[in-house]
């Protein structure tokens, strides 16, 4: 940038759907790199005129979001451009077939742009609320923390269990370990966390700091785990490609078996980043955003199931691997199903401890474990995308897009509290109606607290008492 004019620039946001190479080549056409004159315009505050458009004050990020651009369109343009002109060839169509085409092509175009899209409708309302319930429901909460490390399921059924386990064991206890996988796979050193809510936060510096607080145990676990992941299935395609696997320390970077295990961490991984997120969620615009909001994870899940298990094992007729893959993948839900119970009784033990009523808690707890089965079968049941939401609607009267919940249930917890007749069942519905506010607001581990609230209230002695 010289030093006597600087871009006025508008909200990355507002021209996402612009392509790269259409924004370089806009600002420099604009006059904005003329380079030094003598004849300079005289007087540069004509009048001030009022905007629509919402200008970056920020003169840092505008340098950052310009060498960003920058950057891409010098490494990126000319791949994107050569793979569009051969998937817009007669030959590539006769290949892929017109569906096979019409993804590539859309995908290509989600690269051009950088993750933008062209032609959607977004609803600042809409995105607000979808942004602020991923925080709330995911910030600072336990059972989500503790079940990051169920993604090694996936990891073992391609890789195998003694390379997983190899692989965990170096990146947790070992430094060097860690610092290869960052230094040598792009792909966790760019890792944001296996959701696309990870990556949206509020506009306020207040509430963006506590947002990212609250993903921030979140984002660590699903560092490692992904970065375990990358690591064993580097060290399978290793002894594949050189018939050794890793030693005791870490030495050159095999580029081959590199390149392999970050497409297996792609395969096995959720990813919040638009390059290797599902069209369906890339391309969404604000309402089919919130209709899958949290469907990053289960999507690949899916992925693994009808692609490892069905076309590459069954179809193929590989009926051991098919079901060495299936054994893991269940396990893997299986383990979900329990740390979640796990959390949840966890929890009770100490709200328990809390009020008193300990025995209490014992009790919620062995009628949970005696549900074990059923939450797992419900689990599995739900695996499938769509068809899982519907079976989750009916399991637990939800709705189907999970940031219009709380809009639903906040005048419930006011009427709730209001009309209630005994201590606790005031307590659940303040919980409910706090809940559904800081929900909306984005209060990141709300749901958490609200949870933890309602379990306090069931296994308190005194909650049965009768309001005077």
């Amino acid at each position: 940038l010289l030093p006597d004019y600087f871009p006025v620039m508008v909200d990355k946001k507002s021209v996402a759907e612009i392509d790269v190479f259409q924004r370089v080549i806009d600002l420099r056409d604009s006059g904005a790199f003329m380079g030094r004159t003598k004849t300079v315009e005289q007087g540069f505050s004509k009048e001030r005129r009022g905007t629509k458009q919402k200008i970056v004050l920020n003169a840092m990020q505008v340098f950052e979001d310009r060498m960003e651009d920058e950057l891409y369109l010098i490494h990126m343009q000319k791949d994107i451009k050569q793979f569009s002109e051969i998937v817009g060839s007669k030959e590539y169509k006769e290949a892929a077939g017109d569906l096979g085409a019409l993804a590539i092509s859309e995908w290509l175009d989600l690269m051009a742009r950088n993750g933008g899209v062209p032609g959607l409708e977004h609803h600042p309302i809409i995105d607000s609320l979808r942004v602020n319930t991923g925080h709330a429901m995911l910030g600072f909460k336990l059972s989500s923390f503790l079940i990051q490390p169920t993604a090694l399921g996936p990891a073992i059924a391609i890789s195998g269990l003694k390379n997983v386990s190899r692989a965990t064991t170096n990146i947790v206890l070992h430094r060097k370990w860690r610092e290869f996988v960052r230094d040598n796979f792009p792909e966790i050193r760019r890792r944001g966390g296996d959701d696309m809510a990870f990556l949206d936060l509020a506009d306020g510096a207040l509430m963006k700091g506590f947002q990212e607080a609250g993903m921030t145990p979140l984002k660590k676990a699903d560092l490692i785990t992904a970065a375990s992941a990358a690591l064993a299935a580097y060290d399978a395609h290793l002894q594949v490609l050189t018939g050794q696997g890793l030693g005791d320390e870490p030495g050159p970077v095999n580029k081959q078996a590199m390149i392999l295990a970050e497409r297996d961490v792609q395969r096995t991984q959720s990813s919040s980043s638009f390059k290797d997120a599902p069209l369906g969620l890339s391309r969404a615009g604000s309402f089919m955003k919130s209709l899958l909001q949290f469907q990053s994870y289960r999507l690949t899940n899916w992925s693994n199931f009808s692609h490892d298990v069905w076309r590459a094992g069954v179809r193929e007729g590989n009926y051991k691997r098919a079901a060495e893959i299936f054994f893991w993948l269940t396990m893997t839900k299986l383990a979900e199903t329990g740390i979640r119970s796990a959390s949840k009784h966890g929890l009770l033990l100490l709200a328990g401890a809390v009020t008193g009523g300990g025995a209490l808690a014992w009790r919620e707890i062995e009628e949970e474990w005696d549900n074990y089965e059923k939450n797992a079968l419900l689990e599995i049941a739900k695996t499938p995308p769509i068809i899982g939401d519907l079976i989750g609607m009916w399991a637990f009267h939800s709705s189907p897009i999970p940031s219009f919940q709380a809009l639903g249930t906040i005048g419930q917890g006011a009427i709730g509290a209001a009309t209630a007749k005994t201590e606790g069942a005031r307590k659940k519905a303040g919980s409910r109606f706090a809940e559904s506010a800081g929900t909306i607001l984005g209060v990141p581990g709300i749901s958490q607290a609200a949870q933890f609230l309602r379990q306090m209230v069931d296994v308190d002695p005194q909650s049965k008492r009768k309001i005077r």
